[in-house]
């Protein structure tokens, strides 16, 4: 980011609007997630943490022209910034219960819990759960439609649109679940 651009995201109050709205609604979601047992906390808090770098991406405030959701952060609300956080958990944890079935049922209690919504009424959820085989492109076209939606940005749900949050989603979701299950694995039984 440049200094110009830096100046003009303080000035139009960007910055301001971003801690105010995102930041609030994911240290909200932090906090939250830090109440449950270890088998569900793990998870959800590292899924959580995982958020910041994710968001920054899709519609940071410094990332101008190079942001995934072509929508000025200042047009984006609390409520739409907790409504992708809820988007993006149940796609997390979508593609760590393909792994991780086990963990069905804690995890999907404490998604509801942390986000008042249940997982198995999602759509995105339901598609990544449902698959026969993993597959992350269909699994990142879905969360891509989600994502667009929300922000009622005007821009393509193609797969072709989707392919950079494929990328960046599954590397980021696959990363945080290979850093769980060797927390989990390290832990005393």
């Amino acid at each position: 980011m440049g200094f110009f651009t830096y100046i003009r995201n303080v000035v139009s109050g960007r910055f301001a609007h971003w801690n105010d709205t995102h930041n609030r609604a994911l240290t909200e979601l932090l906090e939250s997630s830090r109440q449950f047992p270890d088998e569900m906390r793990l998870p959800l808090h590292t899924f959580a943490l995982r958020l910041l770098p994710l968001m920054d991406v899709l519609i940071g405030p410094d990332k101008g022209s190079e942001r995934l959701i072509k929508k000025d952060p200042l047009q984006i609300t609390r409520e739409q910034f907790a409504r992708m956080h809820t988007v993006i958990l149940e796609y997390l944890v979508g593609i760590f219960l393909r792994r991780n079935p086990s963990f069905s049922d804690r995890l999907k209690e404490g998604l509801v819990l942390l986000r008042c919504r249940n997982p198995d009424q999602s759509r995105l959820f339901q598609i990544i759960t449902g698959m026969k085989e993993p597959n992350l492109m269909v699994a990142g076209c879905a969360l891509w439609e989600e994502l667009v939606a929300i922000a009622d940005s005007k821009q393509g749900t193609t797969a072709l649109d989707a392919y950079p949050v494929t990328c960046i989603f599954g590397k980021i979701g696959v990363d945080a679940i290979t850093d769980i299950e060797q927390q989990l694995s390290s832990r005393p039984r």
